[in-house]
């Protein structure tokens, strides 16, 4: 799909394609939604309702696949090295910082699914997964209709931004993970020098 196509399809179906889109890939079209209340053409809590409400359905879709569908990565264990160890590993360590690993997930888009994921693999209640994601999609929304509201018309450029920020948070989210993995590995830490 192209940028420019993005106002004409909102103009046309509105919210009956605002809900699925946000589902999907939301940020783009929650500024240009933003936008199009600017002009008369959608209403502003109408389409922060529905966006909040993509992006907690979103958040659902990933939780489930890694609650019920986590089973099928046993296959990759050999691999991908994990072993029980491992896995008990990650979930203390998951347990014990939850709020700040989905926290953070919720703003690394690309890797940040993984975050989300791993809530769902690692069974972790539903009804405290699902109110943080709600809280950060209420702000996260919120700062994206601004955004529109604001800077709306210019969202060509906005889109070029979101993807630099997409691709840069993933950049470092990787490297992030890679050193910690290093470092768990002890063959890498950064104090022997």
């Amino acid at each position: 799909m192209n940028l420019s196509d993005i106002p004409h399809l909102l103009t046309t179906y509105q919210y009956l394609i605002l809900f699925p889109l946000s589902i999907i890939e939301g940020p783009i079209f929650t500024v240009v939604a933003a936008f199009l209340t600017t002009l008369g053409i959608m209403k502003l809590s109408i389409v922060y309702l529905i966006v909040v409400l993509g992006d907690v359905v979103g958040d659902t879709v990933v939780y489930s696949i890694g609650r019920w569908g986590g089973s099928k990565l046993s296959r990759f264990e050999g691999f991908l090295r994990i072993t029980p160890e491992k896995i008990e590993s990650t979930k203390e360590y998951f347990n014990a910082h939850y709020y700040r690993a989905i926290f953070v997930s919720k703003f690394f888009h690309g890797i940040g699914a993984a975050g989300l994921l791993t809530a769902g693999i690692l069974k972790t209640p539903y009804p405290r997964y699902i109110l943080l994601c709600s809280s950060v999609s209420v702000v996260q929304s919120g700062a994206l209709l601004f955004l529109g509201v604001v800077f709306g018309h210019m969202y060509v450029r906005i889109s070029k931004y979101m993807d630099y920020y997409a691709m840069t948070m993933t950049i470092i989210g990787l490297v992030a993970i890679a050193l910690f993995i290093l470092y768990k590995s002890k063959k890498f830490s950064p104090f022997l020098i």
